[in-house]
This record gives C-alpha cells, sequence and structure tokens, in this order.
C-alpha cells in the first residue's frame, strides 16, 4: 500500500475531480445541483463522496489489470503504452460517471439508490465497465495496425512448451552474484527483525475534557466533531473550540492528539482535509513565529490564506512531534519512526489556529491577532501534548 500521508492526498485529489466530473454529469440531466467540496448538494438530498468513493478501489487493481494485460498484449510497443497508461484516466471518469449516475437516480427514486446492496452492486458494473474499456480499447488498436490480429491472438495466451521451460527452473545453477543477494537480503531481514528498539513510553498526559474554557480575555465555546469526520480524523484526543471576547474577531483552535502514529492512526494535514470542505488554499508557505515564553521558542509553522465564497480566513497549523514542531507531514513520518526506534515513542498532534481576515485589517491584523493568542494559548498546551 501507498504511505498514509500519500494515500490520503491521492484520495482527496481524486474525490475533488470525481465530484467535478460527477456534477457535471448531473447537470448535463438537467438537474439543478451545487458542489461545496465533495458535498454534492440536490436540493433535498446531500451526497458525500467520501474516501470510499475516491476511485483508489478501482484504480490499483485497474492499473495492476492494465500491466498484465499490456505484457501480454501482442503490438507495438506505444499500443502497450497506451493501454498502460489510459488505465488511470479510465477509473477516474468511471468512478465520476458512477457518481454522477447514482446522482440522477438519487434525484429521481429517493437516497436509497446510493445505499447498501445497490451502491456496492453500482461500484463492481462499473469496475468491469472499466475492464470492458480495455479490452475494447486493444481491438481498437489492432483495427490501427496493417494486420490486425483477433482479440484471442492479440492477448498472447499460448501456453505451448511452458512445461519444458517451468522445469529449467529447477536445474538453475546460482551464480556467487545471486548467492550472495540471497545472503545479504536474510541477513538485511534477520537484522531488522532482532534490532532493538527503545520499550514503548506513553507520556502522561491531560485529556482535552479539562482544557480552559478561557484564554486570556477570551471565552471559548467547545464543540464536537461531526461523527462522521471524528471517524475519518481518528484521533484518540481532540478539542475544537472558538475563542470570542472584547469586540475582536473569533479565533478557533483545533488539536488532534495521537497515541500510535504507525498502526493506522496518523495526522491528516488541513493542506489535504479543507479543500473537501470547499476551501480554497491559497500562500501555503513556512512562516517563523517567536514565543521566548514558552517551552516553543522559535519555530516554523504552516501559514496559509484559506476562501470559501466572500469568507477568508488565516491559518496557522503545525506537527507537533514529541518536543518538535513539523511543517511537512512527510517529514513527520519518517521522525515517528526515528523516534521509535530511539525513544520508544509514538505519540504526536496537529496544533491549528484560525481566524477571519476582515476588509479592515487585512492580513496583518489577523497574524497579530492569532501571534496574541497563541502566547496565552502555548503556556497551556504542553499539559495536553506532552514535550
Amino acid at each position: 500500500p501507498l504511505p498514509q500521508a500519500l494515500y490520503w492526498q491521492l484520495s482527496i485529489f481524486l474525490q475533488g475531480v470525481s465530484s467535478v466530473i460527477g456534477v457535471w454529469f448531473v447537470a448535463t440531466a438537467g438537474i439543478p445541483v451545487f458542489l461545496d467540496g465533495n458535498i454534492i448538494d440536490l436540493g433535498v438530498y446531500k451526497l458525500q463522496v467520501a474516501e470510499a468513493c475516491s476511485g483508489l478501489r478501482y484504480l490499483f487493481p485497474i492499473l495492476s489489470f492494465s500491466y498484465l494485460f499490456s505484457i501480454l498484449y501482442r503490438g507495438p510497443l506505444w499500443h502497450k503504452a497506451v493501454l498502460l497508461l489510459s488505465a488511470a484516466p479510465i477509473t477516474v471518469f468511471m468512478n465520476s460517471f458512477r457518481i454522477g449516475m447514482i446522482g440522477i437516480l438519487v434525484n429521481h427514486y429517493g437516497i436509497e439508490q446510493a445505499e447498501g446492496f445497490l451502491h456496492f452492486f453500482e461500484g463492481w458494473v462499473i469496475f468491469l465497465a472499466c475492464v470492458g474499456i480495455l479490452f475494447g480499447m486493444a481491438i481498437a488498436l489492432q483495427r490501427l495496425t496493417p494486420n490486425p490480429l483477433p482479440l484471442s491472438e492479440a492477448i498472447d495466451l499460448d501456453f505451448d512448451g511452458f512445461g519444458p521451460i517451468l522445469a529449467r527452473v529447477v536445474s538453475v545453477v546460482a551464480t556467487p552474484a545471486m548467492l550472495a543477494a540471497v545472503i545479504l537480503s536474510a541477513a538485511l531481514s534477520l537484522g531488522w527483525l532482532l534490532f532493538p528498539t527503545a520499550d514503548r513510553v506513553v507520556p502522561d498526559r491531560t485529556p482535552f475534557l479539562l482544557f480552559p474554557r478561557q484564554v486570556g480575555t477570551l471565552n471559548g465555546s467547545f464543540e464536537s466533531l461531526d461523527p462522521a469526520v471524528a471517524q475519518t480524523l481518528a484521533a484518540d484526543d481532540y478539542v475544537s473550540a472558538t475563542f470570542e471576547g472584547g469586540g475582536q474577531m473569533p479565533i478557533n483552535l483545533f488539536v488532534a492528539y495521537y497515541d500510535n502514529q504507525t498502526e493506522g492512526g496518523g495526522i491528516h494535514s488541513p493542506e489535504v482535509c479543507l479543500p473537501v470542505g470547499g476551501w480554497e488554499m491559497s500562500d501555503l508557505a513556512p512562516y517563523e513565529v517567536s514565543f521566548p515564553d514558552t517551552v516553543y521558542g522559535t519555530f516554523k509553522l504552516n501559514r496559509a490564506i484559506i476562501q470559501k465564497g466572500v469568507n477568508k480566513q488565516l491559518v496557522y497549523y503545525w506537527f507537533e512531534q514529541r518536543g518538535r514542531r513539523f511543517t511537512n507531514d512527510f517529514v513527520t513520518k519518517f521522525a515517528v519512526i526515528f523516534d521509535s526506534w530511539t525513544k520508544g515513542r509514538l505519540d504526536g498532534a496537529l496544533v491549528r489556529f484560525v481566524t477571519p481576515i476582515d476588509p479592515e485589517g487585512g492580513e496583518a491584523a489577523a497574524d497579530a491577532r492569532l501571534k496574541a493568542f497563541m502566547a496565552e494559548a502555548l503556556p497551556l498546551l504542553p499539559r495536553f501534548v506532552p514535550e
């Protein structure tokens, strides 16, 4: 499987593409529809293009099938390349068609069209259709050759003489290079299994349930995440609170904490997740801040502008990892692996601050607002996210 960080980035990207094309199919059918992130709004019904509908479940097997198909195919090299490279666009297009058809059926016949066995059955139909399109492309490519072959001959499945060739494998004499490679592989595998690792350390921490309801002069209102969002987030503990007071613009604090980031639980970067909610992200870049009166001192975080319609907000976020702060989710993953060997710790958190950008003060006022709030909030954080 792909690394989790890459898997989620690819999945969210495919969700977005499939949603846009799927909505086009619905609109082409004359049905009023609105797309908000990965939510298809049909008026009476709203359909979420979830991770399971991204198309990755089709993409991997179809890519494997197209690879074998292109190997067995008897034809020019460019034919093989076309068959191999067409797997991804075919999968994305057909998955989008499936989403569009579900939207059309739901609009006419009710939400049952997007649930249960029918939804599962529609998935299998599209998968088989993708395979059928590959066969159709092979037939079409053969028609472009001077002497086209029937499909049964174009796909080389001749097993004549396969037995004697297989028997030769038994009589192969290993070369010194082959023996050295086998011994080296075995030694590395054994070393990996026997490599001493630090004992698992689970740091003591205070649950976010006890996070202060007041930070500085601002009072916080705490929210629970939507169950579907919480399930996708898969955090062991989290806090989501909006702090207001003194007539200033609100500030949202969100921290997701994970006890173990290597066994299914892992941080989802806002760079991946925010576009799902319909937010457009821009000006994402590392940004240095300094809080000398806290244990965090001077460090870099990610600063970005997000916008949905006329609503514009400033976002700060970083990955808090066992006393270190990272801006890159891939570097964070490697740090988790390294610290699991050297420290026995697998915990970590995502920390995010968000505030609106008002037309009068602009980004400068939003930056100042977040920094002032962080100066009050960061001294509280180590109790909940251990260093």
